[in-house]
């Protein structure tokens, strides 16, 4: 088990690192090592701007509705 604070503080390599352990198990690399990891928990008290949920590809406005025109 593991409890990440703060994680989008962390920098994209940390971010994508992360992100083959939980989807692979394992590390990135030619002799990846299995990851024991049963259960992975983060927190954040800033989101970046970058990562605003989308849904089925349209825009979303800052206040999570579609946008005009849109759905």
């Amino acid at each position: 088990m593991a409890f990440l604070d703060e994680i989008f503080k962390s920098n994209s390599a940390i971010l994508n690192t992360l992100l083959t352990i939980v989807n692979e198990r394992k590390f990135p690399g030619r002799r990846a090592p299995p990851v024991a990891l049963r259960m992975l928990f983060a927190a954040t008290n800033d989101i970046p701007e970058q990562s605003e949920p989308r849904r089925a590809g349209r825009p979303v406005h800052r206040e999570g509705r579609d946008a005009p025109g849109e759905g």
